[in-house]
């Protein structure tokens, strides 16, 4: 989940949840919101995580499709 990926790599940059909170331009509690799977980042804060990160949007959304699909009871090949 997308909750899991952003937590390692907010430690893996060595930043506190205030610190990308701020950086990315929402409250810790959203950001905790988004570490403990309650809630997904839009795009565009995705985009804004990536770059806050220092890695590439696609290293952060690694897997979305895949669980969004599983979530949905849809098999992974499945288009």
């Amino acid at each position: 989940m997308l909750g899991q990926r952003l937590q390692q790599l907010r430690a893996n940059a060595g930043l506190s949840q205030p610190e990308l909170a701020q950086r990315v331009g929402v409250s810790v509690e959203t950001l905790q919101d988004w570490e403990v799977d309650r809630a997904e980042p839009g795009s565009g804060a995705l985009s804004k995580l990536a770059g806050a990160l220092g890695v590439p949007l696609e290293e952060l959304t690694a897997g979305l499709v895949e669980a969004q699909q599983a979530r949905e009871g849809r098999p992974l090949n499945a288009s």
